[in-house]
């Protein structure tokens, strides 16, 4: 098997071409990397990470900050919280069809989660927000710990303070 790794975008820089030949099975999702992910990277927006074999992206995810106000909270993630409350905000995350079923989604969520417990270590951030697209997505994050918000049920949460349990879940340590 190739060298698998998790780069930043603008590290790994990937051609148009290279960009084009992923596909996820979700033409929004294959579209935002080729159209989007570099303008989101330039202007500040969000960092985009790539998972790649070979110069072959496998995966994507990206992150920005973001708010969620207390009465969209979680019960854990709302106590004794300013309002808004900060977080971290999972944007994107999709996996190519060829590399699907291989685990590589809890992996690069996982690398996401680590990427957030460092940023709530410079700015601070009380979760890391996903909002799920389909149930199936939304299955995904609450097989791995994160919660429904009380208001939106596919705007899921993960407590950043809680996380170390299900770091070492998707990683397989601890």
């Amino acid at each position: 098997m190739a060298d698998q790794r998790i780069v930043r975008y603008d590290r790994l820089d990937p051609s148009k071409t290279e960009r084009k030949a992923f596909d996820c099975g979700d033409q929004e999702l294959n579209a935002w990397l080729v159209r989007y992910a570099r303008q989101n990277m330039d202007e500040g927006n969000a960092v985009v990470y790539l998972l790649s074999e070979d110069r072959r992206i496998l995966g994507y995810y990206s992150l920005s900050a973001g708010t969620v106000s207390r009465a969209d909270a979680t019960a854990i993630v709302g106590r004794q919280a300013p309002d808004p409350i900060p977080a971290v905000l999972l944007g994107r995350l999709a996996v190519d069809r060829s590399a699907q079923g291989r685990t590589l989604g809890s992996r690069m969520l996982g690398h996401a989660v680590r990427q957030s417990l460092a940023t709530r270590e410079v700015i601070g951030a009380r979760c890391l927000i996903v909002h799920c697209l389909t149930d199936d997505v939304t299955r995904f994050y609450k097989d791995r710990g994160f919660d429904p918000s009380p208001i939106s049920p596919r705007t899921l949460m993960l407590p950043l303070a809680d996380v170390v349990a299900t770091l070492n879940a998707l990683t397989g340590e601890g």
